[in-house]
């Protein structure tokens, strides 16, 4: 797994880390992932998680639907925790 740092446009430090991925069964793919956001002026740290249902086709997503907790996503994607 891969983290990726970005800065967005308010100049805010943006870091995501994948901490886990689900098997929800043909084509559908659960995300969890914990972000950080670190205010530019500020510096105040943000910790908050965002899960992701990632639908495939052919291999590749075709469909992105964010959660803000992991149950929601599951529901989602037709699983329970």
């Amino acid at each position: 797994m891969r983290s990726s740092d970005t800065s967005g446009r308010c100049g805010a430090s943006l870091s995501q880390e994948p901490v886990e991925f689900i098997d929800a069964g043909e084509d559908l793919v659960v995300a969890v992932i914990a972000m950080r956001v670190q205010g530019k002026g500020s510096g105040a740290p943000l910790d908050a998680p965002a899960v992701w249902v990632h639908e495939l086709r052919a291999g590749k997503i075709a469909r992105m639907r964010a959660f803000t907790t992991k149950a929601q996503a599951l529901e989602a994607a037709g699983l329970r925790e």
